[in-house]
């Protein structure tokens, strides 16, 4: 996937996520800025490797040279996953949407929810972490039963046991609805990203969360490119190859006391 903008969309976007840096920079210490140095500095150094690969601690895809044929499946793992190389688009409309408490209004949330309601064909969510509350979870049946095709891929295992079983209360209510839950098997999957028909992406750093909706500093870029919507459309295609998709049935079927264990930690939620 790449993203190719005119000179004036360029120096638009770049000029707005400067402000969002200088703001984000203004609210750290000086102990949060000397860390931030030294993180910086560490991953810096692994850049400066032979054939590198991303994510030092579970390398499951990797960065493939250009002389590897597109379609190349490299001898990595069986869960390891290849994105095709996506050609260049030029003359993208986006928009850089940042967030953060108490200064932006929750604007990234309102923007989700917002864009889910008129969604007509579509609705696909990638994320790592899936706590929603009522009203972005009923906004998501209410769009399903309505006819529009919703799918959330979500890790199979995730790192936190708290907002696993968060996660997973919401399951059954979203399977009623006609939802479907793809469970991706190759670790743990951090692309956030939301395609909304042909017309309509965001992705950014933005977990489906509401710590990340409404504690921490985040930034997303909403695309309007239908070329370029489509590129990160085919990376989600890529992912759900991956997947396990969740049975409806087999997931009712569940012991009562693990059905019970998720709602009691669903009451914890928001603060996850």
């Amino acid at each position: 996937m790449a993203l190719r903008t005119t000179s004036q969309h360029s120096i638009s976007i770049n000029t707005a996520m400067a402000k969002v840096i200088v703001t984000d920079i203004g609210a750290e210490s000086n102990d949060n800025l000397a860390e931030l140095h030294q993180r910086v500095n560490n991953y810096t150094r692994k850049l400066y490797v032979m054939h590198p690969t991303i994510n030092d601690l579970n390398s499951r895809v990797k960065v493939l040279a250009d002389t590897i044929d597109d379609h190349e499946q490299p001898d990595i793992g069986a869960t390891s996953i290849v994105v095709p190389k996506m050609p260049v688009v030029d003359k993208v409309l986006a928009q850089l949407i940042p967030s953060a408490p108490q200064l932006t209004a929750h604007v990234i949330y309102n923007t989700l929810v917002s864009v889910i309601h008129r969604a007509n064909k579509r609705i696909r969510i990638t994320t790592p972490y899936f706590v929603p509350d009522e009203s972005l979870s009923g906004a998501l049946t209410i769009a399903a039963k309505r006819g529009v095709e919703v799918t959330i891929i979500v890790p199979e295992k995730v790192d936190s046991f708290l907002v696993q079983h968060a996660s997973q209360a919401y399951y059954q209510e979203l399977l009623d609805a006609g939802v479907t839950i793809a469970l991706f098997r190759g670790g743990l999957l951090h692309a956030k990203t939301v395609v909304i028909d042909d017309d309509y992406c965001l992705f950014g750093t933005v977990n489906i969360d509401m710590r990340s909706f409404y504690l921490n500093m985040e930034v997303s870029l909403a695309i309007y490119t239908p070329e370029m919507v489509a590129q990160v459309a085919d990376c989600q295609e890529v992912y759900l190859e991956n997947c396990r998709i969740l049975d409806s049935d087999e997931w009712q079927q569940r012991h009562g006391s693990k059905r019970l264990f998720d709602n009691v930690v669903r009451l914890f939620s928001p603060l996850l």
